[in-house]
């Protein structure tokens, strides 16, 4: 006959097993039980449901059986967690990444020893297990906003920077002063902040009195022709109007500044590259991130130095105008003062042919009916044949010098005196 009390108590143990399992089934997390020799001796459906196997399959089965699935440090994790646990008698958010057919799952694992009833007991870890797979990407979406509204932000205190060097500085210290806010944004030793002329000549401005006594090439200079940097690496920056970064040491030239890296962004309006930017030596290596940045200025730029560029063009053409007028009104005042100086020359000149031939008219008539004077007459006509010659001369050197002035051969004043000697 089975006591009373035994069969009460085996009821009671009975309810108690049925009431665990329903606890255990009702929980959303995954939940297992271990052993002190790691082995699985209790699961809910939750946690089978989160692996993807059956209750069947993870029974009395060695958890590093199934964490074999998880990444390469699932295992680490636990042996790391189960020190912990019999230090701390309890640890939490421990996390563990699955990868399954290309989907990657992530749990959070919160775990304790179990408390001992009897000796056989010792060692049990009962561990809960979360996925925060959807968590983690929330946090990494928001922790993506926040890098991307601060980024916004630092690139919005750029922008306002550049722009008040644009609006207060002066052109021959604008191109520095902007190359400065991008070496320190870009973390970069050295740069270039550089415009294309009308002739497609790289002007480079920017080129800091730093950077000129450091750089020892021989013939050092500002501009360059496009046959110079149509060959490096500017040139590529320019002709495929595209970013290009490079993280590593260049091959330079003799006396030229070491480059360790380097970073280019052409800076383009209406499909046009009118200028570029560079920046070069920083501790770390170029990412997409300062690309981004960089082209982002370029973009800034870009509008603000097209109108610089199209003032300085009407302003050359201006001077060279006013510069062409100031020549053309040079020369023709001097063609003025030579014409009157010609005609003062030679109304001097032919009022001494005139009155020499007058004077020599009136004394021929007063011996024109003299018999006694015919040597007398032809002297005086001789005197006047002369004068008539030396008009002619005088008529044809005019005419010499003007045709010299119309053919452009200058002419200049001598010392006769060093001549003759």
């Amino acid at each position: 006959m089975v006591d009373y009390f035994d069969l009460n108590k085996l009821e009671l143990t009975e309810q108690t097993i049925k009431f665990l399992e329903a606890v255990l089934s009702a929980s959303v997390d995954g939940i297992i039980l271990t052993d002190n020799a790691q082995n699985i001796i209790l699961v809910n459906e939750a946690f089978c449901n989160l692996i993807g196997e059956n209750k069947s399959d993870l029974l009395e089965t060695n958890i590093f059986i199934w964490l074999e699935q998880f990444d390469e440090n699932a295992m680490i994790h636990w042996s790391e967690l189960e020190k912990k646990i019999h230090l701390k008698n309890s640890i939490h958010d421990i996390e563990f990444k699955k990868t399954k057919n290309g989907v990657v799952r992530y749990y959070s694992v919160n775990a304790s020893l179990l408390k001992r009833v009897s000796i056989e007991e010792r060692g049990f870890i009962v561990s809960i297990w979360r996925d925060i797979t959807e968590r983690n990407k929330a946090e990494q979406k928001l922790k993506g906003s926040e890098e991307s509204l601060r980024s916004s932000k630092l690139e919005l205190e750029i922008k306002n920077q550049i722009s008040k060097v644009f609006l207060t500085v002066p052109d021959a210290k604008m191109y520095v002063e902007v190359l400065s806010i991008i070496l320190k944004t870009l973390k970069s030793e050295f740069g270039i902040f550089g415009y294309l002329d009308e002739n497609e000549n790289l002007v480079e401005p920017s080129l800091t009195e730093n950077v000129w006594k450091k750089c020892e090439i021989k013939d050092k200079r500002i501009v360059f022709s496009k046959k110079l940097w149509d060959k490096n690496i500017y040139g590529r920056v320019i002709n495929e109007k595209k970013s290009v970064y490079v993280n590593k040491f260049f091959n330079v030239p003799e006396g030229h500044v070491p480059i360790s890296n380097f970073l280019g962004s052409p800076i383009i309006y209406d499909n046009k590259v009118i200028g570029i930017l560079i920046v070069s030596n920083k501790e770390t290596d170029y990412e997409e991130n300062d690309v981004k940045l960089l082209e982002s200025i370029s973009d800034l730029i870009s509008p603000i130095l097209v109108v610089r560029l199209e003032r300085d063009r009407i302003e050359n053409i201006r001077q060279r105008a006013e510069q062409d007028l100031k020549n053309s009104e040079e020369k023709y005042r001097e063609a003025y003062e030579r014409a009157n100086f010609y005609k003062s020359l030679f109304a001097h000149d032919i009022r001494n042919v005139l009155q020499s031939i007058s004077s020599s008219e009136q004394i021929f008539s007063l011996f024109l009916n003299n018999p006694n004077k015919l040597k007398e007459r032809e002297e005086l006509l001789e005197i006047i044949r002369r004068q008539v010659n030396r008009g002619n001369i005088l008529i044809s050197n005019v005419q010499k010098l003007s045709q010299l002035e119309e053919i452009g051969i200058s002419l200049k004043k001598l010392k006769i005196q060093e001549v003759l000697e």
